[in-house]
């Protein structure tokens, strides 16, 4: 399984939708864009480790 082309949902804090962005490019960009409201939301890189040993280990 190719971890990278997995999707992560991450809410926005500022208006609460959900963003769908690749591993690979969060991990490449370690923050997401909101579409909805404009904010950038920083991917935190405890919580991405995690998200991908949880994929690894399935």
């Amino acid at each position: 399984m190719n971890v990278d082309k997995q999707m992560l949902r991450i809410p926005c804090p500022e208006c609460g939708k959900v963003i769908e962005e690749t591993i690979e490019n969060a991990r490449r960009e370690m923050k997401v864009f909101c579409y909805s409201c404009g904010a950038f939301i920083n991917v935190d890189a405890q919580y991405l480790k995690r998200v991908i040993d949880d994929i690894s280990a399935t």
